[in-house]
Formats: structure tokens, C-alpha cells, sequence
């Protein structure tokens, strides 16, 4: 049976998804007692059907705000998920559109929880009577993400490409120029130092990393022994980043299989809103200097989804 909520209680939502619908059902806890007050559910378009998983949970958050406005607007919702949402929703580097939806959402008193199990059995019989498919069971929790990186160094371009993936599928991009002169070597390790600093913003514990670079792969794993001067300094800041990890694994792959590392490394991202720009080697400087720009409306938007602020 739904019930209306009362007015100024805290509601929670909770996002269920499938290969072709999405769906949330929104709820009011009393006193360890979940009454469910509306459901919903949407059929995915052929294109909504190729998103990953996050961003299907995403997107059924944005359905349900844009349907179930009132609440939204009058009540805090607490979304009840085990998947990083907060985390891809507050990242600038996400797609374009991600960053506005998390624009449209950043209007209401939206916060997340862990999941636990559902507490009451008349919400688990409500979500089985009216889901098209039964909400997944979460994906075990490896909990460990991929990161394909890759270094040019030529007359054309000097650059860095970073593709980072979550374990549910989200796909983060980032492209690096460098505007100082690199061997091939160096640049394919500021590439390295530059995906796993951009993990480590993600909050990211677990990795397993692949280049397509067998020299800095193999000096990482200490397989070759490194006796350039310029490559050890490079080596000493790589291990000190890779010890921040709980988790981390650097395996060698072959070009085909990190094409879109290398083009980003070439070819940079420029519709970009934070192509990264790096004046000097990553070990002489620690702090780097994102592309000039003019001030942008958006900044302040932005400022918000890095800090919360």
C-alpha cells in the first residue's frame, strides 16, 4: 500500500536496474517501518541500454527526480546504493553528460548511504511485483579499477593519455600536453605518473594498470634495471604514488589493445574543459597547471562538483 509522506521527514530512494528498464522506488522509514510512496520504472532506449551500469543508476536517479519533483523539492532524499554515485556524479572529468545531470540533481538536498538489506518484506514485495526484472544482485566486489595509460613523444605532439574505468563500467578520460622537450621513455612515464595520481583524486585503492610500454613496465616490476639518471627520478615518484594503493598491479599489453590511450595521447581532448598541461617533468614539479583559459560561468559549478562547496 503507498502511503503520503509526512511533511519534513527524510525519504530514501532506492535505484534498481536491468539490460532494459530502469527503476526506483521511494520510501518513508518510521520507526524501523518502510512505507513505500511511489514507484517508478523506464523502459531504456537503445542508446540508454549501452550505458554502464553507474550510469544507468544515474540515470534512474534522474528519472526519479524529474518525475517525483514534489518530493524532491520539499523533502532530503537519501539514495540507498553500494555503488559510487556521489564520487562520478561530483568528478569534473566525467562525460558531458553526466556533468548535467549532476547540475540538474545539484538543486535538491540529494545525499547517499550505503546499502544494506531491505528491511521490510512489503517493499520487497512491492519491488517484485512491479519490476520487469528483478533488481541485480551487486557485482562482486573486486573493488579494483583499470587503467590504460600511454606516452607520444614527437614532432607533431608531446602528450599523455588516460583512460581510468570503474568496476561498474564508468569510463573516465584525460589527456595531457607537455610543453617540454621528452624521449619516448619519459613521456609514456608521465603518462603513468599522471593516471596514477588522477586514480588516486578518485579515491581509488585497488588497480591494475596497463601500458603498452615493456621498458617502464618491466622497470617497475624490477625486471630491467634502470641506469638513465632522468628514468630513475621518474621510477623513485612512480613508486612513491604506487605505494599509496592497497592494491596494484602494472601489466604490459600490446598498442592494439591501447588505442585509446595512445590517441589521447596524440591527438588531447580538445573540447576539454580541464586539459591538463604540464610545463615541466612531473618530478620537478609536483604541482601542475591546468590549460589558460578565460573565467567561464561554469567554474563556480565546477569548483562545487570538486569540493562540495
Amino acid at each position: 500500500m503507498l502511503v503520503a509522506p509526512k511533511e519534513g521527514t527524510i525519504l530514501s530512494l532506492y535505484l534498481g536496474v536491468s539490460d532494459t528498464a530502469v527503476s526506483a522506488v521511494l520510501l518513508e522509514d518510521e520507526v524501523g517501518v518502510q512505507h513505500p510512496i511511489f514507484y517508478i520504472s523506464h523502459i531504456l532506449l537503445d542508446t540508454e541500454s549501452r550505458y554502464p551500469t553507474l550510469e544507468k543508476l544515474a540515470l534512474a536517479l534522474l528519472i526519479a527526480a524529474r518525475k517525483l519533483r514534489p518530493y524532491f523539492q520539499s523533502h532530503t532524499i537519501r539514495v540507498v546504493t553500494d555503488q559510487p554515485l556521489l564520487k562520478i556524479l561530483h568528478t569534473p572529468d566525467v562525460s558531458g553528460r553526466l556533468l548535467k545531470w549532476s547540475i540538474e540533481l545539484g538543486e535538491y538536498d540529494v545525499r547517499f548511504v550505503p546499502r544494506t538489506a531491505i528491511k521490510a518484506q512489503a517493499l520487497a514485495d512491492f519491488v517484485a511485483e512491479f519490476s520487469m526484472t528483478e533488481l541485480p544482485p551487486p557485482r562482486a566486489a573486486t573493488n579494483f579499477w583499470s587503467l590504460h595509460v600511454d606516452g607520444a613523444s614527437g614532432s607533431q605532439s608531446q602528450g599523455a593519455g588516460i583512460l581510468l574505468t570503474s568496476p561498474m563500467g564508468a569510463v573516465l578520460h584525460q589527456a595531457v600536453t607537455l610543453q617540454f622537450k621528452t624521449t619516448n621513455n619519459q613521456a609514456e612515464y608521465e603518462a603513468l605518473i599522471a593516471g596514477l595520481k588522477f586514480a588516486l583524486s578518485m579515491a581509488v585503492k585497488r588497480i591494475q594498470v596497463f601500458s603498452d610500454s615493456l621498458l617502464v613496465v618491466n622497470q617497475v616490476n624490477r625486471t630491467f634495471e634502470t641506469k638513465d639518471e632522468v628514468l630513475k627520478k621518474y621510477l623513485h615518484q612512480a613508486k612513491s604514488l604506487i605505494a599509496l594503493f592497497e592494491d596494484f598491479s602494472l601489466t604490459h599489453v600490446p598498442r592494439e589493445e591501447n588505442k585509446v590511450a595512445d590517441r589521447l595521447a596524440k591527438e588531447g581532448l580538445p573540447n576539454s574543459r580541464r586539459t591538463q598541461v604540464f610545463e615541466k617533468p612531473s618530478f620537478e614539479c609536483a604541482e601542475t597547471s591546468s590549460e589558460e583559459r578565460s573565467p567561464c560561468w561554469m567554474d563556480r559549478i565546477l569548483d562545487y562538483l570538486k569540493s562540495g562547496i
